[in-house]
């Protein structure tokens, strides 16, 4: 019997420990030692490939070399990802400064009080002196008077932004280290009259996609009556959530149906049935195999995009083109459950 026989659950699992580790454990390696010891093992599982390949033990020493090239790998992803790793983060920076410059990272976040907005910084300033720095902020911004920003959009803020602090109860959540996996370590509450915009830079496709996506929630809003019934086709179709009042949220909670609320495989299942249903009657036809095959993936990325490219949608899409490519190719699916 082969270990793990399926040579893709093998890789991502020492790939996934090293990450584990780096997250666990993030000083334990040296960033020199790292690049040595992954050059290392990769020079030694081709040697070893090529030397013990004709030898059935001995050859296990190249498996070993190579899977301990993707383990340091994966802590080497985590360091290289971590951004407070960098000399320029924010948080190494030490100088006094009274505002900052940063690039919205996405569209604004509806809550009780305040708009949400996530951006990256570019510059911090004081008497006209400009300094480079990297990071993320979490930026909360009072309703009154809020221009609408868009991913992009160049802000000039003044005031300086606060570490975010761990809970203080016992038990309690722990927003600051699931900000921390997102590399957001700083956040700041500004009134409207602080935030000006200065500028934008050159729209990406995530920009266009959120701005469909903004289009597609006014079309909802005008055709569905009700304000929890608009909330909860924003959710369930679109994945946006700004809407959601926290017993609407709670009433889903309770009943274990949270996840219905947000845009995921489950709903790109749901299209993809559709699609199937919907060209069920020219299966008759010969040319019909690949001209639904290139149709239906079309309106799968349709819908991604429609939805603001978010990564549960994009990883959703991406399997289902996998597996219906595979299956017009008439591939058999594995399934590494059996």
């Amino acid at each position: 019997m082969r270990w793990i026989p399926y040579a893709m659950i093998r890789i991502a699992g020492f790939f996934i420990g090293g990450i584990l580790l780096g997250i666990y454990v993030p000083n334990l390696l040296s960033i020199s030692f790292l690049l040595y010891a992954v050059g290392a093992s990769v020079l030694l599982y081709v040697a070893f490939y090529f030397l013990f390949r004709r030898s059935r033990w001995l050859g296990v020493l190249s498996g070993i070399t190579g899977l301990l090239a993707i383990f340091l790998c994966g802590y080497l992803h985590t360091y290289f990802y971590t951004d407070t790793t960098r000399d320029s983060h924010l948080i190494h920076y030490n100088e006094n400064y009274t505002f900052y410059t940063a690039k919205v990272l996405g569209a604004p976040e509806e809550k009780n009080k305040s708009w949400k907005l996530e951006v990256s910084l570019i510059n911090v300033g004081d008497e006209g002196e400009l300094h480079p720095v990297s990071g993320k902020v979490l930026l909360y911004i009072s309703k009154d008077g809020f221009q609408h920003f868009k991913r992009g959009d160049i802000l000039y803020i003044r005031g300086k932004p606060s570490l975010l602090k761990g809970p203080v109860n016992p038990n309690e959540f722990d927003f600051k280290r699931f900000l921390s996996f997102k590399n957001i370590f700083h956040q700041q509450f500004v009134t409207t009259d602080k935030v000006i915009k200065v500028g934008e830079s050159r729209p990406d496709l995530i920009a266009y996609s959120e701005e469909i996506r903004v289009k597609a929630a006014a079309v909802l809003r005008r055709y569905v009556d009700g304000k929890d019934e608009q909330a909860v086709a924003l959710a369930l179709v679109l994945g946006v959530r700004d809407a959601l009042d926290n017993d609407l949220q709670q009433a889903y909670a309770s009943s274990g149906a949270m996840h219905v609320l947000a845009v995921s495989g489950l709903h790109v299942g749901i299209v993809y049935l559709i699609i199937l249903l919907a060209f069920k009657p020219l299966k008759k036809y010969a040319w019909s195999r690949w001209v639904i095959a290139i149709i239906s993936i079309l309106i799968l990325w349709s819908y991604a995009f429609v939805t603001g490219l978010s990564p549960s949608v994009l990883r959703a899409v991406t399997m289902f083109s996998f597996l219906h490519w595979q299956n017009r190719l008439g591939i058999a699916p594995i399934f590494i459950t059996h």
